[in-house]
């Protein structure tokens, strides 16, 4: 600057002063900033500082009442008093169950040396209806011992089928019954189950043969569901059939003495 005062050239010094005066006015801007992010951040290690200082009381006894911050002057708020857990209102009694009834017993067949039986399914009646819409197709599982066979379904027999179906069994001795099953037909899914039954070879062992409707039971509820007709013929092994017993003939009375010669 002086040498272009020198050289006769006009400076003037008015911009510097302005720049310098900027330069102050920045420097006190940024002075005031560091302070008050200074102070800020001092009250904010304060707030922080407090709030640890509740949560440690706060886990030191869980039973006191919970503390917020808030600001000066505020007052605290108060907390409801616990409330008692009602006890559950009583329940009324519940009926018990009726048990399912017993089906009944199966008389006992007495010993034979085992045989050919014939077995006759004829028909049914009173069956339960396990079909909604139309009627049922039944047909009877015979099982004797490890054998077991199948009728054929009665189409749309509905609760008094007919089959008429005989079969063939070879039983061991001391064999004393059969089992039956009324079953229904279904075109969708698996069959229903109508009743079961035991059938005793009692009769059948001791006259030769039997004619008996056979009442069946659910398999759950034990309560009838129907009669199924069967005729069991029984031939002894050795092939005479066992004849019925007859009652016994009185014994023969003795013959009067003759009469003796006149006196």
């Amino acid at each position: 600057l002086r040498n272009m005062s020198n050289n006769g050239v006009a400076v003037s010094c008015a911009p510097l002063q302005i720049y310098q005066g900027d330069m102050a006015n920045t420097l006190s801007l940024i002075w005031k900033l560091i302070l008050r992010f200074d102070y800020t951040a001092k009250s904010l290690n304060g707030w922080i500082e407090a709030q640890k200082h509740i949560w440690a009381q706060q886990q030191q006894n869980p039973g006191a009442h919970q503390q917020t911050a808030m600001a000066p002057g505020q007052p605290a708020p108060q907390m409801p008093p616990p409330v008692e857990p009602r006890p559950p209102p009583p329940q009324p009694p519940q009926a018990q169950p009726t048990p399912a009834p017993a089906p009944p017993s199966v008389a006992p067949a007495p010993p034979h040396p085992g045989g050919t039986l014939v077995v006759k399914v004829l028909d049914g009646k009173d069956l339960k209806n396990k079909q909604i819409v139309g009627k049922m197709s039944p047909y009877v599982n015979v099982q004797c011992g490890t054998q077991k066979v199948r009728t054929n379904a009665c189409k749309n027999g509905g609760t008094a089928p007919h089959w008429d179906q005989d079969f063939r069994f070879n039983i061991a001795p001391h064999l004393g019954m059969i089992e039956i099953e009324g079953m229904d037909q279904d075109g969708i899914g698996s069959d229903d189950s109508i009743g079961i039954a035991r059938v005793s070879l009692a009769d059948a062992i001791t006259n030769g043969q039997a004619d008996v409707w056979v009442p069946i039971y659910g398999r759950k509820s034990n309560r009838p569901h129907g009669q199924i007709r069967l005729r069991l013929n029984f031939v002894p092994a050795g092939g005479a059939q066992a004849q019925p017993q007859q009652p016994s003939a009185p014994p023969p009375q003795a013959a009067p003495p003759p009469p003796g010669p006149p006196a």
